[in-house]
């Protein structure tokens, strides 16, 4: 679970909050505008926090060859509790096997888990999500993602 502390603005067009997740504090951008409106989450228009409204998330790691999701949140709840995460991927590809492959990183531990591809299942303590896809196409590469029944997004 995510437990929000405080709020916090800089330069009056960005808010961000401390968050208690798993691994301990997390400064989470959650929103940035252009002094009037609120235009996107998260901090700048490369450094975004991937959020989705359903079981599936897409993070886009460059598009329109720019930089583009910073970070993601992955939580889960059970009878006995919540967990929440902080994290990135990174897609890179594999010559060799023919094949495109992401890095899934904890953004607060720095812990790493390479070689993640297509179909694979990944788990962090309750977290789990299928990677549905790694494509790249020119200068954009993304990562497509499947919730289990208990983690959202």
């Amino acid at each position: 679970m995510i437990i929000f502390s405080q709020i916090y603005i800089i330069e009056e067009n960005f808010i961000g909050m401390p968050a208690r997740i798993k691994d301990g504090l997390a400064n989470i951008a959650m929103l940035s505008g252009n002094g009037t409106d609120f235009i996107l989450a998260g901090e700048s228009e490369t450094e975004r926090l991937a959020v989705s409204y359903s079981n599936d998330l897409t993070y886009y790691n460059r598009k329109s060859r720019n930089d583009y999701h910073d970070y993601m949140v992955a939580s889960y709840s059970l009878d006995e509790g919540f967990e929440s995460y902080l994290l990135s991927f990174d897609v890179n590809e594999d010559t060799s096997a023919g094949r495109n492959e992401t890095t899934v990183k904890n953004e607060l531990t720095g812990d790493t888990r390479s070689d993640k591809t297509a179909g694979d299942v990944f788990y962090m303590s309750g977290v789990s999500f299928t990677i549905e896809e790694v494509p790249k196409k020119g200068t954009d590469e993304w990562v497509v993602l499947s919730a289990a029944v208990t983690t959202t997004f």
